[in-house]
């Protein structure tokens, strides 16, 4: 993991969206986020400045402060890939294989994602991680000399 500044952000990597709509995120994010093997996970829209999203645990997110989230959105508890709008932001629970997340064409457009651009991995809360495209944090990767891994 890489600090991209004193008392900055710790960055996991860069991961290049493939040509099958896949990521594949670094070990590191998989055991920090206990996600293993196969996880349920909730995706979630960033911000606008950074754009891309944010990757949740679902178990993790509904046992949160954030659990209203699921609560108040049941399509959620089983429905995977669905987009639900609420209170502003976009959700969808999507399984993840491993290392791999595959994002259907409808998620890729919705989230404004096209195969080839580059994600930076960003260490977020310990409910959430952030997958970002864009901003002042995108910039700082880019133009830094550290050696931020690619996935």
């Amino acid at each position: 993991m890489v600090q991209l500044r004193h008392r900055g952000k710790n960055v996991y990597g860069w991961s290049v969206i493939g040509s099958d709509n896949s990521i594949r995120f670094p070990s590191e994010v998989i055991n920090d986020y206990g996600l293993g093997c196969e996880a349920d996970i909730v995706l979630f829209t960033a911000s606008k400045a950074s754009g891309g999203f944010c990757i949740s645990k679902f178990e993790t997110l509904k046992s949160s402060g954030l659990s209203h989230i699921i609560s108040e959105n049941p399509e959620l508890e089983s429905d995977s890939g669905r987009i639900i709008g609420y209170k502003g932001k976009s959700y969808c629970r999507l399984r993840m294989i491993g290392d791999r997340l595959e994002l259907s064409s409808q998620i890729m457009n919705h989230f404004e994602l096209e195969r080839g651009d580059k994600l930076l991995i960003i260490k977020g809360s310990n409910i959430a991680f952030d997958c970002i495209v864009k901003g002042p944090l995108v910039d700082m990767a880019n133009e830094s000399e550290k050696d931020i891994g690619v996935y």
